[in-house]
């Protein structure tokens, strides 16, 4: 089937393929999971709306916090929101809504602090460059400021802790 969207999160909930077009032209096609990805892919959303698609299973529920814990891997993601248990979800996380850091933080509201290695630096040399992080075997981007990405020496090959917002994480 055929579909024609202009809203990158409907596609990213329906499509398991995608062609992103701009002006009449194809900027990118692929798979889903690495369409968003890649930065021809930036057409599709527009820059803020740049980040990863990745599928996870819900394995546990908390309804008295109105959170899902989703197995991701080896790890485990929290979303906001009761989802059913052993259903398969695809989640989007935005690469602005991740941040990293050297040390595993203190006592934080951030419920989710991954593991992660840092794989390539997008753009190092612009304001705002991306990070492709492995987290449990699944990539995400980080958009950082270039001030943090020459502070914290971030190079491919490091090791950080991503930091996700279960808030911003959409399933």
């Amino acid at each position: 089937m055929l579909y024609v969207t202009h809203a990158r999160t409907e596609a990213l909930h329906l499509a398991e393929s995608v062609i992103v077009m701009e002006a009449g032209a194809v900027r990118a096609s692929g798979p889903i999971r690495e369409v968003a990805l890649r930065p021809e892919a930036l057409a599709f959303g527009g820059r803020d709306q740049v980040g990863a698609v990745i599928e996870a299973e819900v394995a546990a529920v908390d309804e008295r916090f109105g959170l899902s814990e989703l197995r991701l891997g080896e790890g485990s993601l929290f979303v906001s929101g009761v989802l059913r248990v052993g259903e398969r979800r695809r989640l989007e996380i935005l690469a602005r809504d991740v941040s990293v850091c050297l040390d595993p933080p203190g006592r934080t509201s951030i419920l989710n602090v991954l593991p992660a290695c840092v794989l390539e630096v997008r753009d190092a040399d612009s304001p705002q460059p991306l990070l492709l992080l492995e987290v449990f075997g699944d990539r995400i981007l980080a958009r950082i400021s270039r001030r943090s990405l020459e502070s914290l020496g971030l190079v491919p090959g490091v090791r950080v802790h991503a930091q996700v917002k279960a808030v911003a994480v959409i399933a």
